[in-house]
């Protein structure tokens, strides 16, 4: 389903599927908390000035939901989520942020798509981001987990832990087998058959 925020798309809010969606469940994702809360503040406006029939409901209403943009550019600048537009767009994902063959590949994605070769600035920081957003997704339980990567030091650590890792050089199934052997054996001067192979 769509888990974007409602100020992007506002039919997510009346979106009959999500309707009931009311309240902000440990579950959801950040921007589904946010659009479940906002649906009750709806609701419950709504529903106040029905019954009291009072106009300052609305507009409590109305100050609650700006309230809740304000929070919501707050965490998403500190949570350093901007949407970054790289060459790869969709492939570096949460679970495999380099995009490199899983062994689940050779079943769920035979026909996997070939990375570009463009490693650039925006290639990384679009890798950092979504290894960030594996560590927010695993460690949706801790109340502070947003406090992370908000200073120097964090930021420093988690760019020595990111060194290990790295984008292998085969990223489609099957891989590049015959032009490895071509560059390796190539014109053999012996004109031996590489029937072993």
């Amino acid at each position: 389903m769509d888990k974007k925020f409602w100020l992007n798309n506002p039919k997510i809010l009346f979106n009959k599927e999500k309707l009931l969606e009311i309240w902000p469940y440990s579950h959801l994702n950040y921007n589904e908390k946010m659009n479940a809360t906002t649906r009750f503040v709806i609701y419950t406006s709504l529903l106040g000035y029905v019954f009291l029939n009072n106009y300052l409901i609305l507009l409590l209403g109305i100050v609650i939901i700006v309230s809740l943009l304000l929070i919501y550019n707050y965490n998403i600048e500190s949570f350093d989520s901007a949407n970054v537009g790289t060459l790869d767009e969709g492939k570096h994902t949460s679970k495999n942020p380099f995009y490199n063959v899983l062994n689940t590949d050779y079943v769920d994605n035979v026909n996997k798509d070939k990375l570009r070769e463009e490693y650039n600035q925006n290639k990384e920081t679009e890798i950092n981001h979504q290894a960030k957003q594996f560590i927010y997704e695993t460690n949706k339980s801790n109340k502070d987990i947003g406090n992370i990567f908000n200073n120097l030091l964090d930021n420093l650590n988690f760019e020595t832990s990111m060194r290990q890792f790295y984008i292998n050089p085969i990223t489609t199934i099957p891989n590049g087998q015959d032009d490895f052997l071509n560059y390796c054996y190539g014109n053999l001067h012996s004109e031996k058959p590489l029937l072993i192979y």
